[in-house]
Formats: structure tokens, sequence, C-alpha cells
């Protein structure tokens, strides 16, 4: 029964034989062998063992000399010379590939590691179904296990070679260069803030973003503000899980916000014709804009992370890209279906799964946090990086931690009804600041300080 197994599954054993004899005639190819390919990535039994006794040889041997002789002492010394065939059978792996052109031997390796690659996809399909079958694991634990597994071999064939040093260098003054002929200019998404532009250069892929602040204080409004302009400014694909609010009046808001139409007059119908025009051609302009809401309550990071793959996939099929994942917010995504009795683990793990997706998708994915009451205990007020809800692991995972804070909320002084701030505390890849905004709470808009008037 193995035997017929094992005849059906992807292999090329003239490929490991050629990959083997190539080692015993060149260092060099012993060297682009090593950087690629593991024992287990040969199939055949004896292919297995004699590489495992080539690569002991290269790299525990000073100024190794891999050859017939060699080869077959050391597997003397591991007792498992019979079980390869003996040295006959080296010596008819090393004269097979005599006049062969030695540039080809990337082609075996490269060969031997496709065939492995699909055997480990085939092993954790199979793996996938028996769990699938007897285990009482949630299916969305499942889900996520399954498409982490298969995200895992993708990366294991992407990443089976070290980037060369010298490569990096190229490309990152490349970046440099760019960055000089386009002073100024910003590499990832534009915000609508210019200053928070660039400190940050825009929200860059692969990092994880988080935008914190008190209940009340207006983060949903920024991060609907920063999407809608994102969308139509950058012509980039958005993918936003509410938690909290509907789907219906998230749009609501985004359309009133954008037309600059009192949001209190539009819910309850109070509104004129002019009115009427704004709101029809913000709403316009957000129809044609690449938005996806998702309003399900009570998420699970799984689900979370499941979704987003799904829509990147499928936006890939039809030639476009996820540009910004936006989560409101971080609280109330729970981590597994389960209840969990230590809240602060679960939100730090939810925190290393969102930095971890953003590298995955590469994707900036900006997350809304509430924050702990610990700054209204204190007479200074504006929060601190301390006060982030139930864990220290948010600011440790997050690439950019921002904090949106209105004296008004607390002062009540109409000369500061306007006024807001967005505290920049961390930023990793660039300098911390405070942002100036205009808040105008009919429109639910956070303007930029000198642009309030912009049409």
């Amino acid at each position: 029964m193995a035997t017929a197994k094992r005849s059906v599954l992807p292999s090329s054993p003239e490929a490991e034989a050629a990959v083997i004899a190539s080692c015993m005639l060149s260092s060099d190819s012993c060297s682009l062998a090593a950087e690629r390919l593991t024992a287990e990535d040969f199939f055949v039994p004896a292919h297995k063992i004699i590489y495992q006794a080539i690569m002991k040889i290269f790299n525990d041997t000073p100024n190794p000399v891999v050859d017939l002789i060699t080869v077959g002492d050391e597997l003397r010394r591991m007792k498992r010379l019979d079980e390869t065939g003996g040295i006959a059978y080296l010596a008819e792996l090393e004269s097979s590939l005599i006049g062969t052109a030695a540039s080809n031997t990337s082609e075996y390796i490269k060969r031997v590691k496709d065939t492995a690659i699909k055997r480990r996809l085939i092993d954790i399909c199979q793996g996938i179904v028996n769990v699938a079958m007897s285990s009482d694991m949630e299916s969305d634990e499942q889900l996520d296990n399954a498409e982490s597994l298969i995200f895992r071999i993708r990366q294991e064939k992407k990443s089976s070679d070290f980037d060369e040093i010298s490569e990096i260098v190229h490309e990152a003054i490349k970046e440099v260069d760019n960055l000089y002929q386009n002073k100024g200019k910003i590499s990832g998404i534009e915000t609508h803030y210019p200053r928070l532009d660039q400190a940050t250069r825009g929200l860059q892929r692969q990092e994880f973003i988080v935008l914190a602040a008190r209940p009340g204080m207006g983060k949903t409004a920024f991060a609907l503000n920063i999407a809608t302009e994102a969308a139509i400014k950058n012509k980039v694909s958005i993918l936003i899980f509410s938690l909290e609010m509907n789907s219906l009046r998230i749009v609501s808001r985004m359309i009133s916000s954008l037309a600059r139409v009192d949001s209190q007059r539009v819910n309850t119908g109070f509104i004129s014709h002019s009115d009427f025009d704004q709101l029809t051609n913000a709403a316009s302009k957000i129809a044609s804009t690449d938005i996806y809401i998702d309003d399900s309550s009570a998420m699970s990071i799984l689900e979370v992370k499941a979704k987003a793959r799904r829509k990147a996939d499928d936006l890939s099929k039809r030639g476009k890209k996820l540009g910004l994942v936006i989560i409101d917010y971080l609280q109330l995504i729970r981590y597994t279906e389960s209840r969990v009795d230590n809240r602060q683990q679960e939100v730090a793990n939810i925190s290393m799964a969102l930095k971890a997706l953003s590298k995955e998708l590469d994707v900036p994915v900006l997350a809304l946090s509430q924050l702990s009451r610990a700054s209204e205990m204190r007479t200074e007020r504006k929060p601190q990086l301390s006060d982030l809800r139930e864990s220290g692991a948010i600011e440790q995972d997050s690439d950019v931690v921002m904090f949106l804070h209105r004296d008004y909320y607390y002062s009540k002084d109409e000369e500061e009804k306007n006024k807001a701030e967005l505290i920049i505390a961390k930023n990793r890849n660039g300098p911390t600041d405070i942002v100036k905004l205009h808040w105008t709470p009919e429109y639910l808009r956070f303007d930029p300080i000198d642009v309030t008037e912009e049409d």
C-alpha cells in the first residue's frame, strides 16, 4: 500500500541524481544546493541519505572535498553505505553527469525543489482532510489553519533563496534615488492630512497602524475620512471591517462628510435642494470608489484574516490590488470562538495576528483601538502609549501609533470646540509629531487646519 502511494507522488529521480552528481563534481554546486535544498526535498531514499552525507562533509569540514571517495567514506561512517547501493551506485551517478554543462545544476535544483513542494502540498491537504474528519477544532480555526499552511508553502517557495546583499543594496539605492528625484512625494497611501503624510510618507505597505482614542473623540469619523479620501485620490481598493456600525450608517456618514452637509439634518430629512445636490454628488464619487465593507459583528481574528485573504485574492484575479485594511475596532475582535479568561493575552494575540496580516497581504492595516480611562485620571489628559487598553503588545507590534484628542471633550471651552490633535506617539520609520486638525462635528469631519474651507 505504501509503495502504491509513493508511485503517484510528484518526483524527479533524474534531477535528484543530477544534483548529487553535480555536488560530487563541483564545490560551487554544493554551495548552490546547500542554499536551496534540504535532505527532505529528495524523494528517493538513497538520494536523501547521500545528500545528507554530502552536506555533512560540506558544512562540517574545513576546505571540504566532496567526491566519490569522501562521500563513500562518510556513508561508511554513517553505516548507511549499503542502503544507497554502495560505491558502485555513487560511481554510476558521477559518470552519468560527466560532459553535462555545470550551468544546468540550477535547473536540476529547481526541479527537485518544485516536486518537493508539490509533495508537501499533498501532505498538507491530506492533513487538512484528516483534521476536518476527526478533530473537534471549530470550523473557523480549521479554515484559518488550512489557509495559513497553504500560505506557508507559498512563502517557502518564495523564500527558498536568501536575498543577496548586493541585490538589497541595489534596491535600497533605487529607493533613495527615487526619493531624491521626487522630493516630498508620498510613497504610501495619502491620507488627506499633509503633516501626517510627511511624517509617515503615507500609509506604508506591511505596516500595522493603530489609531486610538477615548470613546466620543471621533476615531471612526477620522478613519472614514481617510478611507474616503484615499479611495478617491489614490484609486486604491479598501476593505473596512466595521464590528460596531452597520454598512448603511457608515456610507451615510461618508456621504455627509464628503458633501459637508449636516449629518443631523440628513438623518431627520430636513435638507435643502442644494444640500441634496451636494449629497448626490458626493454619493456619486463614493459609489465610484473601490471600497468594500464587512459589518459582521463579533468577528474572530480568524474570520477577519480569512475574509481579508479571500478579498485580496478576488481583487488580484480581477487585476486589482488591495491597498488598505481598516478595522473598527480592535477590542471588538475575538481571538477564538471560545471564551478566553485572559483578555490581555487575547488582545496581544490579536495584535500580533494583525501585524502578521499586514505583512502577509502586503498592505497597511489601520486598526482603531480604545484607550483606558487612565488619561482621564490625570491633570494632563492627552493620551500616552501606556494608555493603550488591555495590552502593551499593541504598542510593541504596531509600526505607528496615533492618538486622537480633543480638549473640548473635557473642558467644554467654546474656543476649543473645533480643535483637535492627532498625536503621532510612535513612528517606527519616521518622526513623532502632533498634527493640528479642524473638527466639524455636524459633518463628522476632520480637516487639516489650513484647508478647512476647501471644496
